[in-house]
């Protein structure tokens, strides 16, 4: 083989190795995505709403989220069912709103920060990118293993469920999230709309006067 085609040879093996690392690099991605820049904001910021409901009009289920610094509220739409709880500093009230009556929970909740710590958890791991269509448009999509199942609210799962996680962008807004559960041979999706604003109103923080407080 003459020199010019060793160096053609050699010039098309470089060629077609940055290709394949490209493929790679796209397909499977490690960090620096949507969902990374989305958790940094949220946590260096601390204040934000953010909304989940069941995109497909099936449950009724709704998730509000307000969070302002160690300030935390978990508002709760479950079919009829309708309760928040409000995490101040490192006390918890548990509202039960058909009742117009509250507890005091004498301790933060485990969940308060579940914007900040579900995001943590997810962006550890490796993602797959790619474009999806949603009630017909199109959508950028950044898909984890959500080993925790965060930000599920209504899918049922359990030890042995193997969930992925896809969150949707319309440029750099959340749009949707879907969970995928798999359950041996049967798999369940879960499809949540999402809205993140970066304001709260501070009086989701506070419990209405007319709400009596009962013992736990």
């Amino acid at each position: 083989m003459s020199k010019n085609g060793i160096l053609i040879f050699i010039t098309t093996i470089i060629i077609l190795l940055i290709i394949a690392f490209i493929c790679i690099f796209k397909g499977n991605n490690t960090s620096g995505g949507k969902v990374e820049k989305l958790y940094n904001k949220i946590s260096e910021n601390k204040t934000y709403t953010f909304f989940m409901e069941e995109a497909n009009n099936n449950y009724k289920y709704k998730i509000l989220i307000s969070q302002k610094q160690d300030d935390v509220c978990i508002d709760m739409h479950v079919g009829e069912e309708h309760t928040t709880t409000i995490t101040l500093e490192d006390k918890s009230y548990y509202l039960i709103h058909d009742e117009k009556e509250y507890y005091y929970a004498n301790e933060k909740a485990d969940d308060a920060d579940i914007v900040i710590y579900g995001l943590k958890n997810i962006i550890n791991g490796e993602y797959k990118a790619g474009t999806e269509k949603i009630n017909g448009k199109e959508y950028h999509y950044e898909e984890y293993n959500n080993e925790n199942g965060d930000f599920i609210i209504y899918a049922n799962i359990n030890e042995e469920s193997q969930v992925t996680t896809k969150f949707y962008f319309d440029n750099n807004k959340l749009s949707y999230i879907k969970n995928i559960i798999v359950n041996g041979e049967e798999q369940d999706e879960e499809l949540l709309k999402v809205d993140i604003k970066y304001e709260v109103d501070d009086n989701v923080f506070k419990i209405p006067e007319d709400y009596a407080e009962v013992e736990q």
